[in-house]
């Protein structure tokens, strides 16, 4: 089972007696029309329990299928907590994510796949490992 990846901007320490102001969830999206409802209702949830401010920044490297109308709908309901990203070509998840981290608000960023494999309810998992560890 893949896991999510945590990386913070340079500028920003953050240290385990300082709390996350903001946290990112980059997500490159490649023909997932099924599947991001689903993950973005679960992350909200994650983050409302922990009661953590964050934002899902969802880029659809250029899918087929319906991925950029769902990004739009989640983004229309819940306009503060969203962004959305489309390239104008396939450019691979590498990139995808790489402009997704570009684009995102956070102090802390953590990326994760669409399709579900790695469940988001393991994200509070990731936080408390990275304010334990002072990681970064």
């Amino acid at each position: 089972m893949k896991s999510p990846q945590l990386a913070s901007k340079p500028e920003t320490e953050t240290t385990s007696a300082e709390p996350i102001k903001k946290l990112s969830v980059v997500i490159p999206v490649f023909n997932s029309d099924r599947t991001l409802h689903e993950l973005f209702c679960r992350l909200k949830d994650v983050f409302e329990q922990i009661e953590q401010d964050f934002e899902v920044v969802f880029v659809d490297d250029f899918s087929s299928d319906r991925s950029w109308d769902v990004i739009r709908q989640i983004k229309e309901e819940h306009p503060s907590l969203v962004t959305g990203i489309r390239l104008a070509t396939n450019t691979g998840q590498h990139n995808a994510t790489l402009c997704g981290l570009y684009f995102s608000a956070g102090d802390i960023m953590i990326t994760i796949d669409d399709d579900l494999q790695v469940p988001p309810e393991e994200i509070p998992k990731l936080i408390d490992h990275y304010q334990d560890t002072n990681a970064d």
